[in-house]
């Protein structure tokens, strides 16, 4: 919670905002008739922020968990549980492709499996629907033990990640490293949607940090370099 209130992690959240806006005013929706989900949500910050601010939010994190107890609370002492925000408790009730926007804030590099999450959030949306995205996969420090050591081979590769399940980059954030990206489900891809990848320079050079984080990670195993 004290991360989620820091300016630069807020700010994610306010771009997101201002991109979900501009997502419903291009479909001539209102902010109560977009469906949201906001996946690993965690404390419930980011569902109490757009709640706020006139969405309907489906909150789902690991039913049962301490987090997702604690979740609930602060839901109902805001009067939400149950009116402007729902728990999602099914997982697999969310694959319809009924959502019109899914976020999803630094919750991959958790997961053992995060080729499959993403191919289930492309499951999430709707076709012209967007996912909201930031990740972490680099971040492998004893600070963070909960960053999985197996996804940092996908630092880098979050945009080429998503457009293989039909979702394909429409937008990011240049303020902070590029967090959120936005992406939008299409009905199929081309080489044109690969290409415009490659052409742009921020994005190759999130791919060419691998090399680097991958150099780092094996001086840092070297224990005479430590010494």
């Amino acid at each position: 919670m004290v991360f989620w209130a820091k300016p630069g992690r807020y700010l994610w959240t306010q771009e997101a905002l201002e991109r979900v806006q501009y997502y419903a005013n291009k479909i001539g929706k209102t902010n109560n008739e977009i469906r949201m989900l906001i996946f690993g949500d965690g404390a419930g910050s980011d569902s109490l922020y757009f709640a706020s601010k006139g969405f309907q939010v489906d909150y789902f994190d690991v039913p049962g968990s301490v987090t997702f107890e604690f979740a609930m609370k602060r839901f109902e002492g805001y009067g939400l549980l149950g009116n402007s925000i729902r728990t999602i408790n099914d997982y697999h009730s969310c694959l319809n492709q009924s959502y019109d926007i899914v976020i999803s804030f630094e919750v991959l590099e958790h997961l053992a499996e995060p080729m499959t999450i993403i191919k289930d959030i492309s499951q999430m949306l709707r076709t012209g629907g967007i996912a909201l995205i930031t990740d972490d996969f680099g971040d492998i420090t004893h600070h963070l033990p909960t960053h999985l050591k197996t996804n940092a081979k996908y630092l880098g590769q979050t945009p080429f990640l998503f457009l293989k399940q039909k979702m394909a980059l429409s937008w990011y954030s240049t303020q902070t490293l590029f967090k959120p990206m936005e992406f939008v489900k299409v009905t199929k891809i081309s080489l044109r949607n690969w290409f415009s990848l490659l052409h742009d320079h921020n994005v190759r050079s999130l791919f060419l940090s691998q090399y680097s984080n991958k150099l780092a990670r094996f001086i840092d195993k070297l224990a005479y370099i430590k010494a």
